[in-house]
């Protein structure tokens, strides 16, 4: 969760703020379309997201992962 919260707190300070009601696919593609530059990144964080939170499993690889990816995320 607190990774996820950093992305979209990364992604609002460019202007691409989520809406209470609105799911991370939809957040992720609508982000994706907004910063084409990070694109590819975006998706893959919203997907390893949605496979952690909603998946069955747990997987530590999957949440170290998306932590590095947000760390890494540049937008502009």
């Amino acid at each position: 969760q607190r990774a996820w919260r950093a992305f979209c707190l990364k992604l609002a300070a460019c202007g691409v703020e989520r809406s209470p009601s609105e799911g991370p696919r939809d957040y992720a593609e609508r982000a994706a379309r907004a910063l084409p530059s990070a694109r590819r990144a975006i998706l893959r964080i919203g997907e390893l997201y949605i496979g952690l939170r909603y998946g069955r499993e747990r997987n530590p690889r999957g949440m170290k992962d998306l932590r590095r990816l947000v760390r890494g995320l540049r937008v502009t």
